[in-house]
Formats: C-alpha cells, sequence, structure tokens
C-alpha cells in the first residue's frame, strides 16, 4: 500500500522481499497449508494454525495483485508515451 501511495520504489522492493519470505511459510507436506511461526533458530513451530492467519494471507496477495497490476499498466503508459 505504501508502494501505491508513494509511488516510492523501495516499498516496491520491500513488498517483494515480504512476499519471498512469506513463500518460506507455504512450503509444507500437505498443499495447500501453511505454517504460522517460527521459532527464532529459523525452525517452523508444529502446531495447528488460527483460521484468521488466512485472512490476513489473503489480504497481502491482494495487495500484492493490485500492485503487480497497477505497475505493469503504469509501465504500459510509459512504453506508449
Amino acid at each position: 500500500m505504501a508502494a501505491e501511495t508513494t509511488g516510492d520504489v523501495i516499498h516496491l522492493s520491500h513488498a517483494l522481499e515480504a512476499t519471498q519470505a512469506l513463500m518460506l511459510y507455504f512450503d509444507t507436506p500437505v498443499r495447500g497449508l501453511w505454517r504460522d511461526r517460527m521459532n527464532v533458530e529459523g525452525a517452523f513451530i508444529e502446531e495447528p494454525v488460527p483460521a484468521s492467519s488466512f485472512y490476513h494471507i489473503v489480504g497481502a496477495a491482494l495487495a500484492l495483485d493490485r500492485l503487480a497490476r497497477a505497475t505493469r499498466l503504469q509501465k504500459t503508459l510509459q512504453e506508449d508515451s
């Protein structure tokens, strides 16, 4: 959202880094599930995850998709100019 609001590319870079970090949480034995917490040693904690996590994951994915679409549109408009 900061990238959309300010247009500052540093926020885009941070969003991409955060997305890469989040992808670690989706590397599970069961496709479609995710992990919720990691300990200080970098290992995931084996526990049931709260259903509310899904709400936040979907919100983040939608924000990233919106940013990607806006970035592509802006690039297309610049190329057409």
